[in-house]
């Protein structure tokens, strides 16, 4: 029998009382900062899981949505964030958003634990990754006592509320460059372990293969989504696939690099070399030359989520089965600038 931490095993380790402990668990202001870095501190590396939580999820309403988010210097997820929390101050929430700065499982399941701790009416999961599974759900177990939701990933084994078409919209990005007459066309992917990033290669890949053009390991490299990373990128592309006469930068800010990197080199755009890029930030129009992109409706994202939460929630206070969300899906519009208009 596997024996199960308890309050008064986390008091008698921190040198403190059961209701310390308590105020800890609960977030609750009353405990001196030190001291509550020290229960918390036990907490996690004992892997406590309250009993009564999972009880008290669902027997109040906090009228609080939590978020499960990150690294907000990226457009994408900063987008997001904004759009989530106005829809939720909007439908009368408050928004308890949880940033993972370190893309380590571990990070993850500290900040889900202090996040049930607040008891929120529903969680959004809008944290993307390739090692977040079914089998992860399933092992955090307090999640199965709550509304949750996602989008883009329906491996999850949560509903899915919105499906953004990544793979469509970077082949519909890819056929305008064909168009435009560019024929070796390379890209910078973000990393491997973002969902998104994959299906944006995958959409390259794919279009390329269906007009009988090379899609090699040369053509690719690999970006953080920053413009240093861009700029590195388009550096290693120009030396391992130099008849490169276009690059899909798989967002704006690896874009921007890219297009530095170009100027610098005297590379002219679109003449010699077309740059698309993905998202749609608002700098995009205004960066030498205006860059084509692919639109991404961050707002509506966040509308549709908290919308699916807010049914959720309701359904859950009335006691009623909860159905899936339908699922929404929007495909990013391609918007096309000077940064590839070739054709007058």
């Amino acid at each position: 029998m596997v024996y199960k931490i308890t309050l008064a095993d986390i008091a008698r380790e921190a040198g403190v009382s059961k209701q310390t402990v308590s105020r800890v668990v609960n977030n609750n202001p009353d405990v001196a900062i030190a001291t509550r870095k020290r229960v918390q501190a036990i907490i996690d590396r004992l892997d406590y899981q309250p009993n009564a939580l999972a009880k008290s999820l669902s027997a109040r309403q906090t009228h609080t949505i939590g978020l499960i988010s990150s690294q907000l210097h990226d457009f994408g997820p900063l987008s997001m964030l904004l759009a989530i929390d106005k829809g939720a101050h909007d439908a009368g929430y408050r928004l308890l958003p949880y940033l993972v700065h370190d893309d380590h499982r571990s990070d993850v399941e500290t900040h889900l634990r202090n996040l049930l701790a607040r008891q929120p009416d529903a969680i959004i999961w809008e944290f993307s990754r390739t090692w977040v599974n079914a089998e992860f759900m399933e092992n955090n177990s307090l999640l199965a006592s709550i509304p949750i939701i996602t989008m883009e990933n329906k491996i999850l084994g949560i509903p899915t509320v919105i499906d953004v078409l990544q793979k469509k919209a970077a082949i519909n990005g890819i056929q305008h460059l064909l168009d435009e007459g560019y024929q070796n066309i390379g890209i910078i992917a973000g990393p491997p372990s973002w969902h998104l990033s994959m299906k944006r290669l995958e959409g390259w890949r794919a279009c390329l293969h269906e007009h009988g053009l090379p899609a090699e390991d040369r053509q690719i490299a690999q970006g953080d989504w920053s413009a240093d990373s861009g700029y590195q990128a388009t550096a290693h592309l120009l030396e391992t696939f130099p008849e490169m006469d276009a690059v899909f930068a798989t967002n704006d800010k690896m874009a921007m690099g890219a297009l530095n990197l170009l100027h610098e080199r005297g590379i002219q755009i679109p003449q010699q070399m077309g740059v698309l890029g993905y998202d749609d930030m608002p700098e995009a129009k205004h960066m030498y030359p205006a860059l084509t992109t692919l639109h991404q409706p961050f707002a509506q994202y966040g509308a549709a989520m908290v919308k699916a939460a807010v049914m959720m929630i309701e359904a859950n206070i009335k006691q009623e089965n909860i159905a899936p969300p339908e699922i929404v899906e929007f495909c990013p519009e391609l918007i096309i600038r000077q940064s590839t208009r070739r054709r007058v």
